[in-house]
């Protein structure tokens, strides 16, 4: 699968940095899910691969098909995983991360003012370099629920060169120029830690085991439970197991003076 990933990526330029995860079947992922479509022959022609969004979401990584096969494959694979979900557990998918989409919904609106539609022109000539449009495009056809990204930056950073770092981790922009702007380079392949590694698949178990809720108590509940605290703190067990017997019946008849005296059960109330 990776292979063919890499083979039908082809020379172009690997953008995407706000969603991908840079690899495909390691075995440090074992929550990613892949989506694979197979012709007649059960050759693969496309695969989609999802990386975990909490415990019941998927995140859209990887989209690759084979660049002969049919047109419409990867609304498919899509469509079928949508379709599984409820077997899979899942409850909600995103997909690609669009820029400017309010800009291209608005444009399409009757009556849009003459600066969305001069923004809009712009953007669209722009989509012929950059997958702007068509990106909101191909994921519109889902009818989603947009959700805005924001992007947090430390003041002393300035917009524009939290700006440059977006474009040039994206792809848009060569890391280029001073690196108090640019930024420092980044090795192709980074050393992994296996202690790293290890701390961090324990602590994503951690993370998904459910604890459960806190049992909510009535007032008489609470009440009850105080007085038990209270005997077992003063060495009295609230539900002991057995009562000790010290005597016999007959010793206690020998106990008693004169007869033995008649227990009565008290009538319950109603």
């Amino acid at each position: 699968m990776a292979e063919l990933a890499e083979a039908w990526r082809g020379e172009e330029t690997e953008r995407g940095f706000s969603m991908a995860l840079n690899r495909i079947g390691d075995p440090v992922d074992g929550r990613c899910v892949l989506v694979s479509a197979h012709d007649a022959d059960g050759a693969v022609r496309g695969l989609l691969s999802f990386v975990p969004w909490g415990t019941r979401g998927l995140s859209l990584d990887l989209m690759r098909r084979d660049r002969d096969a049919e047109n419409g494959l990867n609304e498919f694979m899509v469509a079928m995983l949508i379709d599984a979900c409820p077997e899979l557990g899942i409850r909600r998918i995103s997909l690609n991360f669009a820029v400017f989409r309010s800009v291209f919904s608005e444009a399409d609106r009757v009556g849009a003012g003459p600066i969305t539609r001069m923004v809009d022109s712009v953007l669209s000539f722009a989509s012929k370099f950059y997958q702007l449009e068509t990106l909101y495009r191909s994921n519109d056809k889902y009818r989603p629920e947009w959700v805005p990204r924001i992007l947090c930056y430390d003041p002393v950073l300035t917009a524009v060169r939290a700006g440059i770092a977006v474009g040039t981790a994206e792809g848009f922009l060569p890391q280029v120029g001073p690196k108090f702007l640019a930024g420092p380079s980044v090795p192709e392949q980074i050393p992994r830690d296996p202690e790293f590694v290890d701390r961090l698949l324990a602590e994503e178990e951690r993370l998904l085991r459910r604890e459960a809720p806190p049992m909510r108590l009535s007032e008489q509940q609470r009440v009850r439970r105080r007085k038990l605290e209270a005997l077992e703190a003063a060495g009295m067990p609230g539900y002991p197991p057995s009562v000790p017997r010290t005597h016999s019946l007959g010793a206690v008849r020998e106990l008693a003076s004169g007869p033995c005296p008649t227990v009565r059960a008290a009538p319950s109330s109603p």
